[in-house]
């Protein structure tokens, strides 16, 4: 990028859906690539979406919040029972994640 803010960099819920998204994404070890080629979107538009330049589409959101298992409006930070769940899910997909890189947490079966 340009070093030009984008657009869309100061409105709250707006700045919560491009901090999530990175939360996401950083939880997840999922890269720009990864993301875009799952929900059918260039990377470009994953870092568009990521600096406040873009948002996403109606389709767009919502591929993403199948993608990681998150509501919509949590994303979008506009509804404070969603995000309770939102934060639910994080933890959970933290756990998971850990689990799978740490090497106590496989089993010795066999």
């Amino acid at each position: 990028m340009n070093g030009v803010p984008g657009p869309y960099m100061s409105e709250p819920s707006l700045l919560l859906f491009r901090r999530r998204l990175a939360a996401l994404m950083r939880i997840t070890g999922t890269s720009q690539e990864e993301l875009a080629e799952s929900i059918g979107q260039s990377p470009r538009s994953i870092g568009l979406w990521l600096t406040g330049v873009r948002l996403p589409s109606a389709a767009s959101l919502k591929a993403l919040s199948r993608a990681f298992g998150v509501p919509a409006d949590w994303l979008l930070g506009t509804d404070t029972v969603e995000i309770a769940a939102g934060l639910v899910r994080l933890g959970e997909i933290a756990v998971a994640g850990s689990r799978e890189t740490d090497p106590r947490a496989i089993s010795s079966d066999g």
